[in-house]
């Protein structure tokens, strides 16, 4: 017989650093083994098993707290990390963790 016991839990945000502050190195902020990669306009982007969801340039997100980031390998319940910076070589902006709501055109993350 099988059975299983949980230990702990652990929240994605205790893993993160404070909302809305400035991140200049992702990878030494959330103790991953490699950056997690950006192109303009959007990008997600899975780095040991968290995913990201970065966007660089001028108001990458339209409303604030809600962002419309098609995932195409999106995991059930799976939560993300978005951060936004306005251009290369400036300072990441983390804006908390987002989680999947179904409905919008294809979905939308909030946080």
């Amino acid at each position: 017989m099988a059975y299983a016991r949980l230990v702990r839990s652990v929240r994605p945000e205790s893993l993160a650093p404070s909302e809305g502050s400035a991140v200049a190195d992702i990878a030494a902020a959330f103790g991953l083994s490699s950056q997690p990669s950006a192109q303009p306009f959007g990008e997600a982007s899975r780095v040991d098993g968290h995913l990201f969801l970065l966007a660089e340039g001028p108001d990458p997100h339209a409303v604030p707290g809600r962002w419309a980031f098609p995932v195409p390998d999106r995991r059930p319940g799976e939560t993300a990390f978005a951060l936004s910076r306005p251009g290369p070589g400036k300072a990441w902006k983390y804006l908390g963790v987002g989680r999947w709501v179904e409905g919008e055109g294809e979905g939308t993350w909030v946080w």
